[in-house]
């Protein structure tokens, strides 16, 4: 997606901030597994396609809330992992539960990286407490990660997580659907300056049941 085509994805969704907690006390985040994507990129006459990978090995278990912030952490400061296909779809983010979302640049472009001074990741939908507590993290063993609700530093970065709070059972439409599209704003450093692109996947349930259970 470059150019006029990266203007049109601009103007034909809303942008939204990822706000760092739900609105309101009563809703629940009990985040049960970390989904980590690696985000690969090549070029084909002209246009940029982009795919979707899984880490091998795969994230930890989550035992408690420092286990999202130990593994990003270790991430930040060490070699990409190693990759395997994803198993659903190579342009979709599957989830079936509460859960982190990691989503990586990879090694297949060496000059990207999250756009500085903007969010590295919008919604597609105005902002809601479906997805929350975006956060950025650096290559800087003193400070790996970002605040919560932050742009991107000025020195950009290649890792990022945020919460996926609620979503509709499998194949569900409005009012709660079972997918939320999403706009990972990269750009690649050129002489002449930055390239702005946009990727845009889902991250969809594929359960049969709402995330949470309860539905709220």
């Amino acid at each position: 997606m470059i150019s006029s085509q990266f203007r049109l994805a601009v103007e034909n969704n809303a942008l939204g901030k990822i706000p760092n907690s739900p609105d309101s006390p009563k809703k629940k985040f009990d985040p049960k597994e970390i989904i980590h994507v690696i985000v690969e990129a090549e070029t084909q006459n002209g246009e940029i396609g982009f795919m979707l990978r899984f880490p091998s090995p795969p994230p930890p278990p989550i035992t408690d809330s420092r286990t999202i912030k130990n593994y990003v952490k270790h991430l930040a400061t060490s070699p990409t992992p190693a990759t395997i296909p994803p198993l659903v779809s190579p342009l979709d983010i599957p989830i079936t539960q509460q859960c982190w979302v990691v989503v990586q640049l990879g090694d297949s472009v060496s000059n990207w990286r999250f756009s500085p001074e903007e969010y590295g990741c919008t919604t597609k939908a105005p902002s809601n407490d479906r997805n929350i507590c975006l956060i950025h993290a650096y290559n800087d063993p003193d400070d790996e990660l970002g605040d919560p609700g932050a742009v991107v530093r000025d020195s950009g970065c290649k890792l990022l997580y945020f919460g996926v709070r609620k979503r509709g059972p499998k194949n569900s439409g409005m009012p709660n659907p079972d997918r939320d599209g999403f706009n990972f704003h990269i750009e690649f450093i050129k002489p002449a300056g930055p390239v702005k692109v946009i990727f845009d996947p889902d991250v969809k349930n594929e359960s049969e049941n709402s995330i949470p259970p309860s539905g709220d």
